[in-house]
């Protein structure tokens, strides 16, 4: 039995609605006087990373498996994201909505929710369509920036990482909902990690050091604050050196002064130094430190508010061993994408195909992430499975209550070659 926690229907200091609460509202009522009732078309790909997917399918180039369901909706994308770790692939797409809502509420979710239009063992492509939030606003220039590192250069990457990826999105998150008040931009794992590392105030006292590979264990993060603050950047910065010093993470802030350009980086946590020998073996006795071989990606949709990506790593903490091997989270055409790429303790590759027919009963779900996290888990988990009376939904009903949720085929993992590679900014 899952529980519902209660909170305040009105913010933490209980003052009623802000001058800009006001002004989201009005630009909220303009929107839905334009159109009564806004639509995002949009198309995801989870499929086995392969050079050339991405071409493919953004130039639309022709797919016997997509073609034999010929949909209205199916038209060039008007914004689009790709991202590959790990050996698996993600694409979507949106556009603006071309059908005409139903009369009825219980008719408009069964004709806006995604379905299935491509099920393979390596791949399974969702069309379908949500509802935007018109009051997301946020100002690029007013960023607050930031890279944490797990494990600058993993050669495999390990269970007991996965967990410790997992906790620390949960950290960034809750910072952005319940420090900052201010909506995520954007979460993106593994990351490459920067070749600056500023000494003082002056730029001249810079370090440069060779490329960083570019699939670092690292989550780089950016939230859009709304008052940005010298003391709310402090409490921020604060919060997060101590997370990282406890657990030996590296952490850079982007340079914000004004006049500076972008790309600049300050080191303010030092990654730990590599375990001893005997510090291996101990820590390995305690945790699972087997590599990761098969994930399941899952990619949860709706409307982009504060709060949404906490409330679902909230969530997923508390289901038992699930970790977080990469994620690439964004907000397209006021839609909230929340990709992320699941691990599960001891599952193997050579179990790929009765895992996937264990989850064959259901790939997408309608208005509630937290069944489909549970099920997923009751699934894969097997016996170490734990039952889920302690669970408490929290924030998910109200943060992410709406949402819809994509998942699966699993697929098997990919490990880091040793090829160095740069990023794309």
């Amino acid at each position: 039995m899952v529980r519902r926690a209660s909170r305040s229907p009105i913010g933490p200091d209980n003052s009623g609605s802000s001058t800009r609460d006001l002004a989201d509202l009005a630009r909220a009522g303009y929107e839905l006087l334009r159109k009564p009732e806004p639509r995002v078309d949009f198309t995801v790909h989870h499929t086995a990373d392969r050079p050339g997917y991405l071409r493919d399918t953004f130039f639309g180039r022709r797919d016997p498996a997509l073609d034999a369901r010929t949909d209205p909706r199916d038209r060039p994308v008007i914004e689009a994201m790709a991202s590959a770790a790990n050996g698996v692939g993600l694409f979507l797409g949106t556009n603006a909505s071309a059908s005409v809502p139903s009369p009825t509420a219980q008719h408009r979710q069964d004709r806006f929710a995604a379905v299935l239009i491509a099920d393979e063992a390596t791949r399974r492509v969702f069309r379908g369509s949500a509802s935007p939030n018109p009051t997301f606003l946020f100002e690029s220039a007013r960023t607050y920036e930031g890279i944490v590192s797990v494990d600058p250069a993993p050669r495999s990457i390990k269970f007991y990482q996965s967990l410790a990826v997992r906790d620390l999105i949960e950290e960034i998150s809750r910072l952005a909902a319940s420090v900052a008040n201010a909506p995520l931009l954007f979460l993106q794992a593994p990351a490459q990690l920067p070749t600056q590392s500023f000494i003082g105030d002056d730029v001249r006292s810079v370090g440069i050091t060779p490329p960083r590979r570019s699939l670092g264990l690292a989550v780089r993060f950016g939230i859009a604050l709304q008052e940005p603050s010298s003391k709310l950047r402090f409490d921020l910065s604060d919060i997060l050196r101590r997370y990282c010093s406890e657990r030996g993470f590296g952490l850079w802030l982007a340079d914000s002064r004004v006049g500076y350009r972008s790309g600049n980086w300050f080191q303010i946590c030092q990654p730990r130094d590599e375990l001893s020998r005997q510090e291996r073996r101990e820590f390995a006795a305690s945790v699972d430190s087997r590599a990761v071989e098969a994930c399941l990606p899952v990619t949860f949709i709706g409307p982009a508010r504060i709060g949404s990506t906490y409330a679902i790593i909230s969530f997923l903490r508390q289901l038992g061993d699930i970790g977080i091997i990469s994620c690439a989270n964004a907000a397209l055409d006021d839609l909230a994408f929340i990709h992320l790429q699941l691990s599960f303790k001891g599952l193997r590759r050579s179990a790929l195909r009765e895992l996937n027919s264990q989850l064959a009963g259901q790939s997408t779900w309608w208005g509630d992430p937290a069944s489909a996290l549970a099920y997923a888990y009751e699934k894969l988990a097997g016996s170490d499975a734990k039952r889920f009376g302690h669970v408490l939904l929290g924030d998910l009903p109200k943060s992410a209550g709406d949402y819809q949720a994509l998942v699966g085929p699993m697929l098997g993992c990919a490990m880091p070659d040793q090829q160095r590679r740069m990023t794309v900014s």
